[in-house]
């Protein structure tokens, strides 16, 4: 546990953990997290129990966890990252169980929160009463998102967000990008924005470019660095399925997207073609179930957006666009004026 250091004006990140964190007991089944801050004052000297990290060279803090067979366990609580010069916090992992709660993220170049879940496993995120405001872009990038979520590979990732402030961000609110895939599987990104509750309310407000950004993508050279207006990649597996089910209940998001000149700054869901079935006709039912079971689609996106309150953003409030996001498919055979015999026939 690391509690009430000052961690600043280092030359690259404030702290990398790099590898296994966090203690897991095989016999009870118990993890026990590498703890980075803890609610509350110290009563012996009236200090913050949390931590600061201030004014580093690259990120506050990095945790680079990529190899296989390992995991981590992190809780980052009660800490101030600021004026750090390579963004604020990144958790680069191919699994990870992390609870991100009541810290402020303040004023740094770069994304404030990056979540980059990458690999075959299994990463989950819980995301609370942060405050993550001001974030500028990095000179020659337009980067700064208050919260950046990258889902790659053929993990699953689940995050739940609630009760954040976030604002004032020179890039996008909330960017989400779920991309990749082949041989008809694809990451899965399991993606809870509030929980209807005022508790739980998100505020997503005065971000320069769009409030919330999502992108699901077959190709996973897609880009989240890059404005809304840039054409999207289309050299993906015309057998990825990227799956996302998306939850967005009740929310405030406003006022985003002075900077933009996109159609749309609100919400917006970008959906790219993905899971051709070849010869097969598709299963009735079994393209965006609404059952909510991540094994039921076959590249799609289910998503529910409800009881929200949007105002004053400088483009539609919601924009919905389906794109292509595939390379073009291998077809066989033949098919011209003698007539049509075709094998081996893929659909974008």
């Amino acid at each position: 546990t690391w509690t009430k250091n000052t961690i600043s004006n280092n030359g690259r990140n404030g702290i990398n953990v790099f590898g296994r964190h966090g203690l897991y007991d095989e016999a009870t089944g118990i993890r026990t997290p590498l703890q980075i801050g803890l609610e509350g004052i110290d009563p012996a000297d009236e200090l913050s129990r949390g931590n600061v990290f201030q004014g580093n060279a690259l990120q506050g803090m990095l945790v680079n966890l990529t190899f296989t067979n390992s995991n981590g366990d992190l809780g980052f609580t009660n800490n101030l990252v600021t004026e750090n010069r390579g963004g604020g916090v990144r958790i680069l992992s191919n699994e990870e169980n992390v609870a991100i709660k009541n810290n402020r993220i303040v004023a740094n170049q770069g994304i404030g929160l990056n979540l980059v879940s990458t690999g075959g496993s299994v990463y989950n995120a819980t995301v609370r009463d942060n405050l993550i405001t001001g974030q500028t872009n990095i000179a020659g990038g337009n980067n700064g998102d208050g919260v950046e979520i990258t889902s790659l590979g053929f993990q699953t990732t689940s995050v739940l967000m609630l009760n954040n402030f976030i604002d004032s961000n020179a890039g996008r609110g909330i960017d989400v990008l779920n991309a990749g895939g082949s041989n008809n599987t694809g990451p899965t990104l399991q993606l809870q924005i509030g929980d209807g509750t005022v508790a739980g309310m998100n505020t997503v407000v005065s971000n320069a470019l769009e409030g919330i950004y999502v992108v699901n993508s077959s190709d996973g050279a897609q880009s989240q660095n890059v404005a809304a207006g840039v054409a999207m990649q289309a050299a993906g597996d015309v057998f990825a399925r990227p799956d996302m089910m998306l939850n967005v209940d009740g929310n405030i998001i406003s006022s985003n997207g002075g900077s933009s000149g996109f159609n749309g700054t609100g919400l917006i869901l970008r959906v790219g073609t993905s899971g051709s079935d070849g010869n097969t006709a598709a299963t009735p039912g079994f393209v965006g179930s609404n059952s909510g079971d991540p094994n039921a689609g076959n590249g799609r996106v289910n998503s529910r957006v409800t009881n929200n309150f949007f105002e004053g953003n400088f483009g539609n409030d919601f924009f919905v666009a389906p794109y292509l996001s595939t390379g073009p498919g291998a077809s066989g055979g033949a098919w011209d004026t003698n007539g049509a015999n075709v094998a081996g026939l893929q659909r974008d």
